[in-house]
């Protein structure tokens, strides 16, 4: 069997990253959160400050609490 040319990977397509332009290879490319298709070394994980923290609700009643009585004077 005859070897084929330098660098050949059957089935193995070239892309271009979004970022940076280079020739890579199809399944080396990763979507990014910005839904770009980049190499590994420009590849930037979405940072985690950007989505809002998750608030539970407030003002909920305390179980078993009643309403305050009014004042007795004698």
């Amino acid at each position: 069997m005859r070897e084929g040319p330098k660098g050949y990977i059957r089935g193995g397509a070239l892309a271009i990253c979004d970022r940076c332009g280079f020739k890579v290879r199809l399944a080396a490319l990763r979507t990014e959160w910005t839904n770009n298709r980049v190499c590994p070394p420009c590849y930037d994980p979405r940072p985690l400050d950007i989505d809002p923290p998750s608030i539970g609700p407030e003002g909920l009643p305390l179980p078993g609490s009643r309403p305050e009585q009014p004042d007795v004077f004698v």
